[in-house]
Parts: structure tokens; C-alpha cells; sequence
């Protein structure tokens, strides 16, 4: 199935010659497929051949902190680590999304090696998040696939207004949704890190994002992967002194969120339904029940699973990084996920 890359509306396919022929010396030609979007909120013109391949839409969604951002780079390189050891080309697919990807996402990462802006508003006019990310997957048989990323600031769904609907419109389309929340948004995780963990700047609260977002999908059925970001952080759990469950917990070195299959590693689902337990185990042990309910109810046609990632691998230092560079951590576990049965991932 291919869909337009800016709405998610599926693309209809090219008219039919009468009786259902093609290429038939008596027949007429069927006329050429649609140029532009159909949807009239839309409208935006087909990119060169876009009918031609099949593509998954995902969607960034999360409070202002959460680290979308971040995340989205950390798992493309991870993407075309994984492509060049499996024969799969991975880049993007015009130049202008490679404009837009250099600069606001791995020259602040990877060159300037500092801490990427806040996504801005797409109620800002210089908003370069207007547009969709969009990569092309080719195969070693030549067969392509367009992965299509919208990055949604934080602003967007902690304040929504009257044009949110609207204007996000295209999460009731989506294959798959990523709610990413930083664990010390939990009351009792930032508790138990309190002269551990640096305090850091928080969003809104992740259940009030989580509110606006499931909202917003409530008409569709994309795969629902609620993340857990910035892992590490709650790692940290393991160095309290005192006893208590979380300690015992963060120190059994043979849970599943302590194993990473690494981007070269080949995906087992059973690996993932038990990383997908002990989130969810985590989450009903800090209180946050009506969370993983809401995610229950709100995902039951297209299904949900939870994630634990770390981009960076350890804490920033201010506007810094930590000086041990980057060190991801299961960041491909939701894509892979999600990517399931379009045979991208071999």
C-alpha cells in the first residue's frame, strides 16, 4: 500500500481500462495514474513515481523533552547501519529532505556533538518540520520502499486548539505512531532519583500528551509503540542505596531491558514481547496504571506495544554530550516493529 506522504491518505490507484485490460491493441490506454493528493485539506502533487513503491508513514509524538528528535536521527543511522550489513541502500529520497536532515538533525548531533532545539510549532511559518522526513529502502533486488517520518513538536500536542485536528490530521492515517515520555515525568521515579539525576526541564505532563494524542488517532488503527525514552535514566535506579523493589529490579542483569540486539542483531518477536511485559510490569509497578490502560483501549485495532530506548546512552551535560559520545540503545525495536510482514526487514 502506498500513501500520500504528507496527509497518509492511501494513493487510489490508476484507472482501469475498460473490461479490465491493459496494453491491449484494442483497447484504449487506461489513463495515467493521479498526480496530486485527492484529499481536499491536501492537495499536495505526487513525488516523481511515488505509485511505484510501497510506503509506512510513522509519526513522533511526545511532550517537548521527550527527545523525538533526537531519537528519529539515532534510529535512521542505526537503519543504515543495519542496510549496509543486509545489502539495503537507505537515504533520502530528495535533496531536500537531505538538506533538512544534515542540518537539523545530525550536524547538531554528530558534528556539533550538542543537544538538537525543540521541534518548532508547525504554527511557526519557518516550521522545517512542515514536511515530511522521507527515505527510500532498496533492496539488493532493487525493490524500494519509502519510509515517511512526520516529526510533531511537543507544543503542538501539550496546547491543542481549535485547528489541531486539522492540522494533525494525519495521525488517524498513520502505519504506526511512536508516544515517546521521559521516565522522570513519573512522580515516583524523579523520587527515587532525586541527587542522582540532574534536574532537567520536563513538558507537560505525558498523560496530558497522551490525552491529545490518542485523540487524534481515534479514527484509524496505526500500530501504537509507546516508548519509554531516555532509558538510561532509569537505569540509574540500580545505584540507590537503599533496598527496595525498583533497586532489585534495575539489578537483575538478565531482563530483557538490559539486553540490546544491537543493529546488525536479527529480530525475535519473542524478544519483544517480553521486553513489551516488563515495560508494561514497570509501569503498573510506578502507579501508572490508567496510563497503560488508556494505550489498551485506544490501540485495540491496531495494537500496541511498549519499548524501553536511549538515544544518547547516558545523560547530556547541559548542552553537551556526555563525553563517551553516543551509544544507542534498542532504538530500532519500534521500527522493526512496525516494518513486520512489508518484507523490508528481510
Amino acid at each position: 500500500m502506498t500513501k500520500c506522504p504528507n496527509c497518509f491518505l492511501v494513493v487510489p490507484e490508476g484507472p482501469v481500462a475498460p473490461g479490465g485490460a491493459r496494453g491491449r491493441p484494442d483497447q484504449p490506454d487506461p489513463p495515467p495514474p493521479p498526480r496530486e493528493c485527492p484529499n481536499p485539506a491536501c492537495r499536495r502533487a505526487y513525488p516523481p513515481g511515488w505509485q511505484d513503491s510501497r510506503s509506512t508513514c510513522l509519526v513522533m509524538a511526545g511532550a517537548r523533552t521527550a527527545g523525538k528528535s533526537i531519537f528519529i536521527a539515532v534510529m535512521i543511522k542505526q537503519l543504515e547501519q543495519l542496510g549496509a550489513a543486509v545489502g539495503m541502500e537507505v537515504g533520502p529520497a530528495t535533496t531536500a529532505v537531505r538538506d533538512v536532515f544534515q542540518e537539523h538533525y545530525l550536524d547538531p548531533l554528530y558534528r556539533q556533538r550538542g543537544i538538537m532545539e525543540p521541534t518548532r510549532s508547525t504554527n511557526e511559518g519557518d516550521a522545517y518540520q512542515r514536511e515530511s522526513l522521507v527515505f527510500t529502502l532498496t533492496n539488493a533486488f532493487g525493490r524500494r520502499h519509502h519510509l515517511v517520518i512526520r516529526d510533531v513538536a511537543g507544543e503542538d500536542l501539550e496546547r491543542p486548539d481549535d485547528t489541531t485536528r486539522e492540522r494533525l490530521g494525519f495521525f488517524g492515517h498513520a502505519d504506526g505512531v511512536f508516544f515517546l515520555f521521559d521516565p522522570l515525568q513519573i512522580d515516583e521515579i524523579t523520587h527515587q532519583l532525586r541527587q542522582i539525576v540532574p534536574e532537567q526541564p520536563l513538558g507537560r505532563p505525558a498523560k496530558e500528551v497522551l490525552d491529545t494524542t490518542v485523540d487524534l488517532v481515534s479514527q484509524g488503527a496505526p500500530r501504537f509503540a509507546v516508548i519509554m525514552s531516555k532509558f538510561d535514566t532509569l537505569q540509574k535506579l540500580r545505584t540507590v542505596r537503599y533496598d527496595n523493589a525498583y533497586t532489585a529490579i534495575m539489578q537483575n542483569a538478565g531482563a530483557a531491558i538490559f539486553r540490546d540486539p544491537g543493529p546488525y542483531g536479527s529480530p525475535h518477536d519473542m524478544d519483544g514481547r517480553l521486553l513489551h511485559e516488563e515495560v508494561r510490569s514497570l509501569l503498573m509497578l510506578f502507579n501508572q496504571g490508567p496510563l497503560v490502560a488508556k494505550v489498551q483501549n485506544a490501540a485495540r485495532r491496531g495494537g500496541h506495544r511498549f519499548f524501553a530506548v536511549s538515544a544518547l546512552g547516558a545523560p547530556p551535560n547541559g548542552d553537551s554530550q556526555h563525553p563517551q559520545g553516543i551509544a544507542p540503545f534498542r532504538c530500532l525495536d519500534p521500527l522493526r516493529w512496525v516494518l513486520e510482514g512489508t518484507g523490508v526487514m528481510g
